[in-house]
């Protein structure tokens, strides 16, 4: 059984399940927030589709019409989603706009863990729920001001302890909100990092977090 993830650009990406089916997480609409999202539009070639929260740059289930929103707790034959509500900021969302959902996706044995715009470090209140589990990818946004900045997004990494770490919402990714900062920041910290387009998860392998940084696609 694999999962095959994509990444689209700022949070969003896809999984294609083992039965073909594809899922949407953190759709954007193109030429959003004053023409800051300066990606293209998404395909609309998605079965479902999810969001972290209800920002335009994160929810935009219009720009892929043919794919069913559902919400965290969804759960069919191949797939069990479920949510850990957190604070866009380190002031509990009050300087964000309120809270974001952790999003756990399960896949059979493979597990993916996006993270949205989560903006406040590991606590014990949001570590709980991740005890003894395995993460097999945790995107992770990592550009700062708007979300965790770089030693936010190392340290949920260093606490999780995933097979493979993605950073997402930066400079790089496509979106040009002056504030947020590139990936470098954070991926220097982790020694080698990988380039790859697509990435094929099997819910196998073990050793130290890899950092993976995705291709647009």
């Amino acid at each position: 059984m694999t999962v095959t993830l994509r990444f689209h650009g700022h949070a969003c990406v896809s999984l294609t399940l083992p039965s073909g089916r594809r899922v949407v997480v953190d759709p954007y609409a193109s030429g959003a927030l004053s023409g800051a999202v300066a990606l293209p539009p998404l395909p609309d070639t998605f079965d479902l589709a999810l969001a972290t929260h209800d920002h335009v740059d994160h929810a935009a289930f219009d720009a892929v019409p043919s794919a069913t929103p559902v919400a965290a707790g969804y759960r069919d034959e191949e797939l069990v989603t479920r949510a850990l509500t957190a604070a866009h900021d380190p002031l509990g969302g009050r300087l964000r706009g309120g809270t974001v959902n952790v999003l756990t996706l399960d896949v059979g044995p493979v597990r993916v863990v996006h993270m949205g715009d989560l903006g406040e470090r590991p606590r014990p209140a949001l570590l709980g729920p991740f005890a003894d589990q395995r993460i097999d990818a945790l995107i992770v946004p990592v550009g700062g001001y708007f979300t965790l900045g770089p030693d936010g997004a190392a340290a949920w990494v260093d606490a999780l302890q995933p097979r493979i770490a993605i950073p997402v919402h930066s400079a790089d990714d496509g979106v040009t909100l002056a504030q947020m900062g590139p990936r470098a920041d954070f991926v220097r910290r982790f020694g080698v990092v990988e380039h790859a387009a697509d990435l094929t998860l099997d819910g196998t392998g073990d050793g130290p977090t890899r950092v993976v940084v995705l291709a647009r696609g």
